[in-house]
Parts: structure tokens; sequence; C-alpha cells
């Protein structure tokens, strides 16, 4: 696959890996001559799986979490000819894979190292309510050091939790993504999934990295499926490694989710301990100040995008700063930091009641957008229903003119052969009586047999007197009948212009108020990010003092 593509600022290079759904590029900023990565999904018809929309889904998730142990997102887009582009940081190093390939197994320091990068990464997709679904080494990159980082890779099928009010995506219900051998059971019956989903695939890679073989390695992808979804089978147990690891990754493989640890935040608080490191981001847990111990490995930066963590983080540090410094001792760092955080959290609640609006204005149009189109569409189904029961009567009556037609002609021919024979009789009779020299006489057989003719074409003429008159009702009622049908037609025509009027109005009036709620939508990202960044700044120049003191 090589489409040929025009990205703003961009010249694409040679492909650096090719994919089922995407190849990416090597590519370099027009204005800065950075090196970047081009993930690229070419358009496809018949869409039913959703790659495009997964891939702008991906981007713009990236883009949003902007984590260390995350791949970086610059930005996404999609051309007019249906191609969708992600802009993301060149990674130099090796998948998981790729290492796993090389060497077989990883010593259990390494599988901590490498564990403790993926779980903050999953950490903060968790926070933002969202499930990654393949955790799995091809996913896992190595970048090359020193220091080695980890960072998690394609988020394309990434899902946001089904309770989550604030809810972009939707998958449809029933279809499996992921990937055999790391795929939690739950994952594999098609069932509702959630954190712990993403904690059976990191403890799936780990137990690769641990024993070098995939679990369920010994059957095909039908088997392997088949066995997940009993879901029945123990985890497996891991030798050769310190115990607590070991036990670890039992409990993450266990088949119920409920005996699982709920989210990569419990996993890392288990790595973080196994490991004896501190915790990330802070050289102390402690701070001694006078004779109390003020914990400090609770003060982490919040996750991007939940309000109610802001919150606590900063109830947190004001209980802090009011334990550790005396009134009016307020460091001028942090207390300008506490000022930027209030006021991007003010206006980040601002803008979250905007989006709120807006979503409820686009859903309160599309809702009375969609009661008025069901009442023109029962109403145009009743009129051309009614159509279809006149066009069927407009053709009985037609079989009833022809039928019709046949009395008239029957009675015709009656009053013709009735007429003839009268007029047979007359002539027989006058060339009897003139053979004779006699008058021709009415009465007798002849004035008899001349009556009984009479009658038949008196019969004859009221028959054909009433079949006409039938006709003229009947034509009368098709003409009322073809009338009726033209005016229906004409109201069903008038309800297609309405239905297409409403169609209309929907796309310009929706249009509008989904683009209110994208730019709603983007600025409440924004902020988001911004407050992020302002009480990371907050946690930095608290950490600072308190390290100072």
């Amino acid at each position: 696959m090589n489409p040929i593509i025009s990205i703003p600022n961009v010249q694409l290079g040679e492909s650096l890996g090719e994919g089922a759904a995407a190849t990416v590029f090597a590519g370099t900023l027009a204005d800065t001559g950075r090196a970047v990565a081009v993930k690229v999904v070419p358009a496809r018809r018949g869409d039913a799986a959703g790659l495009a929309k997964r891939a702008l889904q991906e981007g713009r998730l990236c883009w949003s979490l902007d984590h260390p142990n995350i791949v970086r997102v610059f930005g996404s887009g999609q051309t007019a000819d249906g191609h969708v582009w992600i802009l993301m940081e060149r990674l130099t190093g090796e998948t998981l894979y790729a290492r796993l390939a090389r060497r077989g197994t990883l010593s259990p320091a390494e599988v901590l190292a490498v564990a403790r990068d993926v779980a903050r990464g999953l950490c903060s997709i968790h926070a933002r309510g969202v499930v990654h679904r393949d955790v799995k080494p091809d996913n896992v990159f190595l970048c090359a050091g020193p220091p080695e980082q980890t960072k998690l890779l394609d988020l394309g099928i990434a899902s946001l939790a089904a309770n989550d009010p604030t809810r972009l995506v939707h998958t449809q219900a029933g279809l499996v993504f992921g990937t055999p051998g790391y795929m939690a059971p739950e994952q594999a019956r098609g069932e509702s999934i959630d954190a712990r989903t993403d904690v059976y695939g990191l403890a799936a890679t780990m137990y690769h990295c641990l024993t070098g073989q995939v679990r369920y390695a010994d059957g095909t992808v039908v088997d392997v499926l088949r066995r997940l979804v009993t879901g029945t089978e123990p985890p497996p147990a891991v030798t050769g490694v310190p115990s607590a690891l070991a036990d670890l990754v039992r409990r993450c493989l266990h088949p119920e989710p409920a005996r699982r640890p709920p989210d990569a935040a419990a996993v890392l608080e288990e790595l973080d301990r196994i490991s004896g490191a501190p915790p990330a981001g802070f050289a102390k847990t402690t701070v001694m100040h006078g004779d109390r111990t003020l914990r400090v490995d609770d003060l982490h930066v919040p996750p991007l995008g939940d309000a109610v963590d802001h919150q606590r983080f900063r109830q947190h540090i004001v209980l802090a700063l009011a334990a550790v410094f005396r009134p009016g001792h307020l460091p001028a760092a942090v207390q300008a930091s506490l000022s930027e955080v209030d006021r991007l959290n003010d206006a980040h609640a601002a803008a979250r009641e905007t989006l709120h609006s807006a979503r409820s204005a686009a859903d309160a149009a599309a809702a009375k957008l969609q009661v008025r189109t069901e009442r023109l569409e029962d109403a145009l189904d009743a009129v051309e229903g009614t159509i279809a029961a006149m066009k069927q009567v407009y053709v009985e009556l037609e079989v009833r003119l022809l039928a019709l037609a046949e009395d008239v002609a029957g009675a015709d021919h009656d009053y013709a052969q009735a007429y003839r024979a009268i007029e047979a009789l007359q002539r027989n009779e006058a060339e009897r009586a003139s053979a004779r020299g006699e008058p021709v006489e009415l009465g007798g057989l002849f004035g008899q047999r001349v009556r009984t003719y009479l009658e038949t074409l008196d019969a004859a003429m009221q028959r054909r007197t009433a079949a006409l008159d039938r006709q003229q009702a009947t034509r009368d009622e098709m003409r009322s009948t073809r009338g009726d049908i033209g005016d229906l037609a004409h109201q069903a025509a008038e309800l297609r212009r309405s239905l297409l009027a409403i169609e209309a109005e929907r796309r310009a009036r929706l249009g509008q108020l989904e683009d209110d709620a994208r730019v709603a939508d983007d600025a409440v990202l924004h902020l988001e990010r911004s407050l992020e960044h302002a009480f990371l700044r907050l946690g930095v120049a608290f950490h600072t003092e308190l390290m100072a003191r």
C-alpha cells in the first residue's frame, strides 16, 4: 500500500512498516526539519469495520493523553478522498515482540521495568475511562536509550467505557477485537470490558516475557478462542522468578475479571513494591517536618480529564501546605501555581458546561427532527397504502366496465336476431298472402309469433339500457377514483418534499450544532491539558519546596 496523499507541512518518505490496516511512513516537518512518523490508513469502500473512524479516534485519543509511555501524536486528519493520517513521534528501537523473538525471554528485572512503563501508560488510559483492548508485545515499543523507555502503541481499537457519560466512540455490540493469546476471556466472548481486560493483556505479555511462550501457544486460533470463551482454565504458574512477581502474573491472568486487580494503577502499585522503586516522579516517599512524617507518594499528577481527582489533588496539597508552611509564608511559586490552577479549573468547568449545553442542544434538535420525520413517514405510508388500495379498486372498475360492454354487445346481438326474425316472418307472410291473393293478416299464428319476437326486442332493449346506465355509473366512479388517486399522489409528493426539507434542515442545523459541540469539545480538551500542566507545575513547585526543607 502506498497511497499518494498530501499532508500540510509534512514531506513523506519511505515506508517504515506495513500492517493489515495501515502503513507507517517516515516523514519530515517542512518548517522545522523534525523527523516524524506518519501512520496512513487508506480509504476503503464499504468500511464496515470502521477503520477510518478508529484511526481518527486513535489520533485524537493519543493527542489528548500526551503521556511519556504512550506514543506521542502531534496531529491527525482525513483527506478529501478518505485517507486518514496520524502524525506521530518517530521512535528508534524495537518492539517487545522483536526482542523476544531475538532473545526468547527477559530477566525479571527487565520485565519489571517494561511492565512498570506499560502500566503507567495504561494508568493514563484507564483514567480517561478508556480500555486499550490489545496490550501485547507487538504494541509495546522499547525506545533506544539510555535510559531505555517503553511506549504503548496502537490505540486504534481502544474503546471508551460504556458507562462514561462523555462517551464519543461506539463499538458494535458483540464485535470482538483483540489478539488471541493476550485476549481476556470476557473480551473473547464479546462481553463488556473494562480496565481489568488490559490488566489481563499486560499479564499475558509479562508471562510471554518471563517464559518465552505465548499462553495457549499449543492450539489453533479457533481452539484458543474456544478455550478463552469457556474461561475455566486456571491461571498458569510461572516458575524461576520472584514469588511476588509470579503471584501477581497469576492473579492478573485469572479468567474471572473480579479476581484480578481492578486497574493498571493497582498493578503499578504492586510492581513498584516488588521492584523496590519509589513512586514515579518523586525521589522520596516521605518528608520529615519536625516530629511529623508527611507522605508524598499520593501527590501524583492527576489523570487528564478527571476533574474529581483534580479537586482531591488540590485539596491534598492545600492541606499539606497548611501543615508545612507557616501562615503568610507560602512560597511565591506555589502561590502562583495555585492561582493558575484555580483560574484554569474555573475555565474548565465553564467549558464543560458549554460542551454539555452544546451536546444537549444537538440531542434536543435531533430528537425533534426525528419526531417530525417519523410523523411524516407514517403519514406518507398511510397515503401510499390508500393509493395502492384505490388503484386496485380502479382495476376492478375497469374489469367491471369490460363486463358491461359484453352485456351491451349481448343485448345488441339478441335485439338484432329478433329484429331479423320479425323481418323474415313478415316477408314470408307477404309472399304467402300474395300467392293466395289474400291480404296479410296480423292475427293467428303469425301475429302471435311477431308479438313474441317484439317482447324479445323489448327485453334486449331494456338490457341494453340498463347496461349502458351501469357503464355510465362505472365510468363516473372510475373518474372519481382517478381524481382521488391524483389528489393522494399530490399529497404524497408534498409529504416527500417535506421529508426532503427536514433532511436539509437536519444537515444544516445539526451540522452547525455538531460543529459547536466539536469546538466546545476541543476547548475542553485544551483546558484539560492546560489544567494538567498547571497541576504538574503545582506538584513540582510543592515537591521542590518540600525537598528543600
